[in-house]
């Protein structure tokens, strides 16, 4: 009983771990999403600019 009662208790712990890890990286693909859109804006503006400027 009690080798259950372990072993439930650090599945569960495990489930936990699990689920914040997926959290976290749920988060950093956010971040790495809009830091790369971000990036392309910023690099279509300058190319935009870039072409305003030789052309005028």
């Amino acid at each position: 009983r009690l080798l259950i009662k372990g072993k439930n208790e650090d599945n569960e712990k495990f489930e936990m771990k699990v689920g914040v890890m997926r959290e976290m990286q749920m988060e950093h693909a956010k971040c790495a999403l809009s830091a790369a859109i971000k990036f392309l804006q910023v690099k279509m503006m300058l190319y935009h600019l870039h072409l305003s400027i030789h052309l005028f």
